[in-house]
């Protein structure tokens, strides 16, 4: 499974730009995307313009015979062996698949959606107040982390990424995404767009996610992610011993999960891999 990486939009910046005190205040804002729009803005701000794209990384016309893959969990407990080598198929060969009859209710689905949106759309104060409760504490549930993603209308779609090109660090990733789209799965050297199937999850086991800034929306989506570093543990991951030979040596080398999560967030979304760290040598 390949990871994802920034493209650039050839934007030049200023030697005496100092882009961190800009997110920094950004940030501060409490404000986010949605607050630019609201301003009005009609150029996007230099911090989320991304440099030249590359002509050999640019989106290519998706092959005919390439689909995202789809997994039906419809009476999975008869169809199991079929269900399982689905997923088998398609999270070895493309790290994402979609899921559909999944058994939860497609009204439970969209209120989700509307939440999500609705809480990005409140007044400017009024999320500032979560913020700031939430500083005081962290609500997780079990091991999962829950986001909400909210992508306005982008005034020049063409010189952004509604996120940079990065790896997710944990072991699974589930996404509610809207009718707008805009996610993308990066497979043989190309970029294809995960289309919106109503009432469908979208499930990802790699180094493959980016988004898009669309000219279109606002774009909703929510994540659910799969992270056992929430939880502290000594426990050490690796391949799976039985699995090992001297004609099938181990790729990475162990590591704990707090390890893990600890150089990725020191790296930062830098367009590579975090895994290219613990990878051993040939």
């Amino acid at each position: 499974m390949a990871a994802s990486f920034t493209r650039d939009s050839g934007t030049q910046t200023p030697t005496t730009y100092d882009r961190f005190q800009e997110l920094k205040a950004f940030d501060d804002s409490k404000s986010g995307v949605k607050g630019l729009v609201d301003a009005g803005i009609t150029k996007i701000p230099r911090i989320f313009c991304r440099p030249k794209v590359e002509d050999h990384d640019s989106v290519k016309p998706i092959p005919t015979q390439f689909t995202i893959p789809v997994v039906d969990l419809e009476n999975i407990k008869t169809r199991s062996d079929e269900v399982v080598e689905g997923i088998r198929k398609a999270g070895g060969e493309i790290g994402f698949f979609q899921v559909v009859n999944h058994g939860v209710p497609q009204s439970v689905l969209e209120e989700m959606l509307a939440a999500a949106r609705g809480f990005h759309e409140l007044p400017t104060e009024v999320k500032k107040s979560y913020y700031t409760r939430e500083k005081t504490k962290k609500v997780i549930y079990g091991r999962h982390c829950l986001l909400s993603h909210y992508y306005p209308a982008c005034p020049e779609p063409e010189l952004t990424l509604g996120t940079t090109k990065h790896s997710d660090p944990d072991f699974l990733t589930i996404l509610l995404q809207d009718h707008i789209g805009g996610l993308q799965v990066f497979h043989q050297n190309q970029w294809f767009d995960v289309p919106f199937l109503p009432g469908a999850l979208v499930v990802n086991i790699g180094d493959l996610l980016q988004v898009l800034a669309n000219e279109k929306g606002p774009r909703v989506s929510v994540a659910c992610f799969f992270t056992p570093h929430l939880y502290p543990s000594t426990r050490i991951y690796g391949p799976i011993k039985e699995l090992l030979s001297k004609e099938n040596p181990p790729l990475y080398r162990e590591t704990t999960v707090e390890d893990f999560i600890s150089y990725y967030d020191s790296k930062g979304l830098d367009e590579k891999s975090a895994l290219a760290h613990f990878k051993l040598q040939p």
